[in-house]
């Protein structure tokens, strides 16, 4: 039984993550950010989601820190 639970949900993962490839197909800002290292497709699809509108942050060292991939602001 949990078995087939299991299943089914790795099965509903990998249906959402084939929807969120189609959506995010040929964005160059999302594979640019794979290009920091540790990360991955995941985590650049969440940071562009929840980025408004870049041009709110006065440096980008600050845009860094907001989306976590450094410790603080510089």
């Amino acid at each position: 039984m949990l078995g087939h639970i299991i299943d089914v949900g790795e099965e509903k993962v990998k249906e959402i993550e084939e929807k969120i490839e189609a959506l995010v197909e040929g964005d160059t800002v999302g594979e640019l950010l794979q290009t920091i290292p540790g990360c991955r497709r995941i985590t650049a699809w969440t940071i562009r989601a929840y980025t408004d509108d870049i041009r709110r942050f006065p440096k980008t060292q600050h845009y860094a820190s907001f989306v976590g991939v450094v410790p603080y602001n510089i």
